[in-house]
């Protein structure tokens, strides 16, 4: 065992409790949730309205991205995600995948609601 590695696992546990907790008050407001209590990755399109069944679709696209970011893939070197208001969920994640990501050399994030 390594030392510490006890202490990370209840680190982790501890922030997955607190993931839940946030996801299911989001939730109970119906904030960033898509129907069915699925977190969503996409909040909205930025500049038009997004309908139900665009949302779901646009979370498929937000996942799938995320994986290619996540396993460095090779034919992935711009990625162009403007437009979108996404959620915390989904900027965590991205920062994750992109930490190690030797691949990416490009990315775009115009008018995606972001602050500095």
């Amino acid at each position: 065992q390594v030392p510490g590695a006890a202490t990370a696992r209840l680190a982790a546990r501890s922030l997955d409790r607190r993931l839940d907790l946030r996801l299911s008050r989001l939730a109970a407001m119906g904030v960033g949730v898509r129907p069915g209590g699925a977190a969503a990755l996409v909040i909205r399109h930025a500049t038009r309205a997004t309908d139900p069944g665009e949302a779901a679709a646009l979370d498929k696209i937000a996942g799938s991205t995320l994986k290619r970011c996540s396993t460095n893939e090779k034919g992935l070197r711009a990625l162009d995600i403007s437009d979108m208001v996404f959620s915390a969920l989904f900027l965590g994640r991205l920062a994750d995948a992109i930490c190690h990501n030797t691949q990416l050399q490009e990315m775009y994030m115009d008018n995606c609601c972001l602050g500095d």
